[in-house]
């Protein structure tokens, strides 16, 4: 799996250590490349090959994030964990395949990396 990550240098730290955390995805990440701010990571999702983005950007950082990943690649999955469970109803209406509010734990990742793997399928 191939993942273009927008957001913190933390949240992708943890994300990458969690994922260490889930037997079941050992191995699992392909790359993910992280871009901390906007104008790269649009750049880089227009341009690069992945199979899903993560965005973790606080605030309506993320939902603008979220809103460019459908705008450049409309069919790549999302998942968007957010600070503010107020952007769930965006999140809806933006596609977003799943939505939860931070903190992240090994749980959360692993439904949502389920709801990846079962859209793949």
């Amino acid at each position: 799996m191939q993942l273009c990550f927008f957001g913190s240098d933390h949240d992708h730290q943890n994300i990458l250590q969690l994922l260490d955390m889930i037997p079941k995805y050992n191995g699992w990440l392909g790359r993910c490349d992280a871009f901390r701010d906007y104008d790269s990571f649009v750049t880089h999702l227009r341009w690069g090959e992945y199979d899903a983005v993560f965005v973790t950007q606080n605030n309506a950082g993320g939902m603008e994030g979220v809103i460019a990943a459908r705008n450049v690649r409309p069919n790549i999955p999302v998942v968007w964990f957010s600070n503010d469970e107020g952007f769930g109803v965006q999140a809806y209406r933006l596609d977003v395949d799943f939505f939860h509010c931070k903190p992240i734990t090994p749980r959360v990742l692993e439904m949502a990396l389920e709801r990846l793997s079962a859209k793949r399928q």
